[in-house]
């Protein structure tokens, strides 16, 4: 379908509202990849074991489906720019009390509140992102977006490596990146872009029937994302690897995901995307099965290389698909659907694929991995070949 009409701003405003929104959205991604350990060290440290520290885990993760049907009507309500800077700083204050008590109650309440004040930014900023983009250029747009992300994500836990995690200290350098990252918004107070008002309602069940494979593309990256980082390092040990080489496989995958997505964003401008979504998933899934094999040789690397670059363009081609299909009004529901697919992706990503290890130790990781893939192929050949949707109109 072609994309509706949005209230955008001329092409030179338009640069610059692009240019506040990535980042604000830069500061965000420092700051959840920084406060995320943070926060686990810190709960540790006071004696807490590992089911508090997943407890608030999941709590933080299951916000995004406890104010995802409510974000959209917020954002036509107030606007981008209120709802992105007002969830900025509940995260930024909710991180800031938090070593200001040791009562584990209040923990689990500021964590809850980190993690809407989170999901609120990061819902309005992609939304915001794919609002303003043209189908001309909207996939090297969420493919800069993918990459700068993917930067600040990176930049976390390398500022609480030199900061350390006791103390006051990395809590005030959290709430002051988040602070920071509201900077660049005021001048583009004007140049937000302007929802117009949903055709219908859009619950989540509806937005996945009219955008399957953009909602699939979330859960695979959700679990592909979340996986590799929590598992990869132990999947590295039991094969043979010192503690530092298994820390550098996800360095690896970090930096594919980085480096991968402009390009990936260039090419779903000028190919088929659902072709490319398909290419993308094959080779992800080639990836993984070298992997056992490329054990102890050189190729390991830039297979673990390509394969983060892959894992993350599911984010990237999925925020492309979806925008594709929806108008203005709809989209921020649609966003929203998105985000809270990929959480879904993160919370049983991990668990399956653990579990999987475990069952077969250590390669039952691949092996749930690679299947995630073989179903998504699998779904996009029935998809295809099932009776055509009625798009968005």
């Amino acid at each position: 379908m072609a994309f509706k009409s949005i209230d955008r701003p001329a092409d030179g405003n338009r640069i610059r509202s692009l240019a506040a929104v990535l980042a604000a959205a830069f500061g965000v991604g420092i700051t959840i990849s920084l406060a995320t350990p943070l926060v686990s060290l810190t709960v540790e440290r006071a004696g807490h074991g590992g089911l508090v520290v997943g407890g608030l885990m999941a709590a933080y993760a299951l916000t995004a489906f406890l104010i995802g049907p409510f974000t959209p009507a917020l954002l036509r309500r107030f606007g981008m720019i209120p709802v992105l800077a007002g969830g900025t700083m509940l995260a930024a204050l909710s991180l800031l009390a938090f070593p200001f008590t040791s009562i584990l109650f209040f923990w689990f309440v500021f964590r809850l509140l980190t993690g809407v004040g989170f999901n609120f930014a990061w819902i309005a900023s992609e939304t915001w992102i794919n609002a303003i983009a043209t189908e001309a250029d909207r996939g090297r747009i969420i493919g800069i977006y993918a990459s700068i992300w993917g930067v600040g994500v990176a930049a976390g836990p390398a500022i609480l490596a030199l900061t350390g995690s006791e103390g006051l200290l990395p809590f005030v350098i959290c709430f002051g990146l988040l602070s920071a990252s509201l900077l660049p918004l005021w001048p583009a107070r004007h140049l937000a872009p302007k929802l117009t008002p949903p055709l219908a309602p859009w619950g989540v069940m509806k937005v996945v029937r009219v955008a399957p494979l953009a909602i699939g593309a979330g859960v695979l990256s959700g679990i592909g994302e979340a996986t590799f980082f929590a598992l990869i390092p132990i999947y590295g040990l039991r094969v043979g690897f010192e503690e530092a080489g298994a820390v550098l496989l996800t360095t690896v995958f970090g930096v594919g995901t980085i480096a991968l997505q402009y390009p990936t964003g260039w090419l779903a401008d000028r190919t088929d995307r659902r072709a490319l979504l398909a290419g993308v998933v094959a080779l992800a899934l080639v990836c993984a099965v070298a992997v056992p094999f490329a054990i102890g040789s050189f190729v390991l690397w830039p297979v673990v290389f390509v394969w983060g670059g892959m894992i993350a363009g599911f984010y990237t081609l999925g925020l492309v698909l979806l925008a594709q299909r929806f108008a203005s009004g709809d989209l921020a529901a649609a966003n929203t659907t998105f985000i809270m697919s990929y959480t879904l992706g993160m919370i049983i990503g991990p668990l399956v694929a653990g579990a999987a290890m475990e069952a077969w130790s250590p390669h039952g990781l691949i092996l749930a991995i690679c299947l995630s893939y073989i179903v998504f192929l699998a779904g996009m050949a029935w998809e295809r070949l099932a009776p055509a949707r009625k798009p968005a109109e």
